[in-house]
């Protein structure tokens, strides 16, 4: 499992270039006697390799569950992971990240197909996602009822092994524009109006608004401006919010407007904002009752 891994991790699978990972991947199933093929297309979310579903050919009786793991990772793919082992850890030299998130995912799937006759008593289906970390999700494009498992268990997460998590925060993503007015920074600095200074503000604001149920915003790239003897007239964020329920999410999103719009009001400048749609998720929660925790039980034995 160990070899698995660190030969996992040193496949470049940066989101929308997964198809290395996938072919790998479909390999290692072929190898161990699982039927394996895409059941989405990439070029429905921009990606090199669609959805990947596994089935082995002779399926236990009992109730049947799907297993998934995402194969992309938040690397650009530039450059090579070298893990290292540090006691009863895995961890690189600090000029790259690991990719556990969700190679360890990726492994403990693969591991299960490889061991899946001793697995008596379970159906069990294997998904390998695109896009989980920037994107379209490729999951968002399954029709997930045809499949008609009993429980979906998603392998992901940073937590101790044997914990579930019943509950997952939603995001969605905005495109954030300034628009300023362009003047010399020497000759005539008072007849521009910066966009970077008023993003500026709006990010301080912004990151102001931070709440302790969980939910978040983060500005995760920014662009503008073009020499320095100019006042910048363009200025542009990505951002996301994220929260547990869609009245988290909407309360962040409600409050950037309203500095928006303040912002606007008193430096002279214009905003748009576009809701990049695609790349959102829902937050979703489900309640473990009785009969779901016999089925969680069921699959743990």
């Amino acid at each position: 499992m160990e070899q698995l891994f660190k030969k996992l991790v040193t496949i470049p699978s940066p989101s929308g270039k997964e198809q290395e990972i996938a072919q790998y991947i479909t390999a290692q199933l072929h190898a161990y006697g699982w039927d394996c093929h895409e059941i989405t297309s990439g070029k429905q979310n921009n990606s090199t390799t669609g959805v990947l579903l596994a089935q082995h050919p002779k399926l236990h009786s009992g109730p049947l569950i799907l297993l998934v793991a995402h194969m992309d990772t938040v690397e650009t793919g530039d450059t090579t992971i070298k893990p290292i082992k540090i006691g009863d850890c895995y961890s690189t030299d600090g000029t790259t990240i690991l990719g556990a998130d969700n190679k360890a995912g990726v492994t403990l799937l693969l591991t299960i197909a490889q061991q899946y006759q001793a697995f008596l008593g379970i159906k069990v289906l294997l998904m390998f996602t695109t896009r989980e970390e920037k994107g379209q999700m490729g999951s968002s494009l399954v029709n997930v009822k045809k499949l008609q498992p009993d429980l979906i268990l998603n392998i992901d997460g940073g937590y101790p092994p044997g914990h579930i998590n019943n509950a997952a925060l939603g995001q969605t993503v905005r495109c954030v524009e300034c628009f300023g007015k362009a003047a010399h920074a020497a000759s005539a600095p008072e007849s521009g109006k910066s966009a970077i200074t008023a993003m500026a503000t709006l990010i301080t604001l912004i990151h102001r608004d931070k709440k302790p149920n969980g939910t978040t915003v983060n500005v995760g790239t920014i662009q503008g401006g073009k020499a320095t003897n100019v006042i910048p007239d363009y200025c542009s964020i990505m951002l996301e919010c994220r929260g547990y329920t869609a009245k988290d999410i909407s309360g962040h999103i409600v409050r950037i407007q309203s500095h928006i719009k303040h912002i606007a009001q008193t430096q002279g400048v214009t905003f748009t904002v576009t809701n990049y749609i695609k790349e959102g998720a829902p937050p979703w929660h489900t309640i473990i009752n009785k009969s779901l925790r016999v089925l969680l039980h069921t699959s743990a034995a």
